[in-house]
């Protein structure tokens, strides 16, 4: 995790950088609802519809997604580590790469 938020990647971008910590702290099997993700959690509207909420952790799920994909494209080809936030869900995913180095 280190790595990743200190990557040129993910400078800037706190908020991702925050919801990955919390995704990793809460365990690879912990299955995430929006009000788990959405930073906007604490000023949800009165009227209870959620929407915003929702939509509020789309975005930052979206953006995360997006951010990993950069790193390991370019600064993370070879840390050993990947994570990934499936697009179907909000179950994180810590796998090892392979890594072989090509003669």
């Amino acid at each position: 995790m280190r790595r990743i938020a200190v990557s040129r990647t993910f400078a800037g971008w706190q908020r991702c950088c925050a919801l990955l910590d919390q995704l990793i702290r809460n365990g690879c099997n912990h299955k995430y609802q929006a009000d788990d993700v959405a930073p906007t959690s604490h000023s949800r509207s009165q009227s209870g519809s959620g929407f915003g909420m929702d939509l509020a952790a789309a975005v930052q799920l979206a953006r995360l997604r997006n951010r990993l994909s950069d790193y390991y494209a370019v600064e993370g080809q070879q840390n050993p580590l990947r994570i990934r936030v499936p697009d179907d869900g909000y179950q994180v995913s810590i796998e090892i790469a392979d890594l072989a180095v090509s003669a």
